[in-house]
Order: structure tokens, then sequence, then C-alpha cells
């Protein structure tokens, strides 16, 4: 039954980010209405990193993790503060806003380097008497609160 709600909500993001670029008033606008489509497809390519675990399917898994790692980490920062930005209209507000983008390219870049240069590993953790997915990545410390042993900033 979760899993046919979860079905569900994916297709229902995808379905209402389509609509919403579909409603979006020009150019401008096109960024901030992409969000519910970006969002509802890593969520399907979640999906896929789940599946490929349950049915071990190496090559699947390793493409998805990158997948849903490059939105999840990369595309958010960068894409949040300018889609903000190109539909905001006061002057002040846009300097100010301006500051976040540059934020928000500095993290995103930042993270598409560790992502390019050093290997993503996912899997299956227990926590709390349920099964949670671990992505260790190089700029993440494990659950125990050990750095990861690929970690180059630990």
């Amino acid at each position: 039954m979760l899993l046919l709600d979860l079905q569900s909500a994916r297709e229902a993001l995808t379905t209402v980010g389509a609509l919403t670029i579909r409603k979006s008033q020009g150019k401008t606008e096109l960024p901030l209405a992409m969000v519910p489509l970006l969002f509802g497809l890593q969520q399907i390519t979640e999906g896929v990193v789940w599946i490929s675990l349950r049915h071990d399917f190496p090559a699947l898994k390793t493409v998805a993790t990158y997948v849903y790692s490059m939105l999840s980490h990369v595309l958010w920062p960068i894409l949040v503060p300018f889609a903000i930005l190109l539909v905001e209209t006061s002057r002040r507000r846009r300097r100010a806003l301006s500051v976040f983008q540059a934020l928000g390219l500095a993290v995103g870049l930042y993270l598409f380097y560790f992502l390019l240069r050093f290997p993503v590993r996912v899997g299956l953790v227990l926590l709390r008497r349920h099964l949670e997915p671990a992505h260790l990545h190089p700029f993440q410390r494990t659950d125990a609160g050990l750095p990861d042993r690929s970690c180059p900033l630990a």
C-alpha cells in the first residue's frame, strides 16, 4: 500500500510540474515553474535507487545514485535562489537575493566537485527498527559521527 502511495505522489508531482510549466508566463517564471517537475523526477530517481538496492542491480544503482545526488545536492542550491531572483521585481530584494544566488552557486559547485571526484556509495542502514537509505558522500559523515574513510575533509 505504501509503495502505491509513493508512486501516486511521484506521479502527482510530475503531473503538477508539467501543468505548472504549461501555465508559466514567460521565461522568467519557467525555472520556478520547473520546481515541482524536477522534484517529481528526483523522487522517481530515489525510487529507482530503492528498487536497485532490493533487487541487486549494480549499474542501475550507480547511475540512479549519481542522478539523485546531482538533483538533490547540486541542482537545488543553484536553481532555487536563481528561480526566485528571476521573478522578484523589487530592486532591493533582488540585491539581497543575489547574495543567496552566489552562495547557492558556490555550494552547488563545491558539491558537484566532490560528486565527480569521489565515489558515492549507497546502501541500507538499520535505523530505529526500520531500513533507511544511507547515501554516503565524500563530504558527509556517517551516522555514527565518525568520518567516512574516503572523506578528504575529515
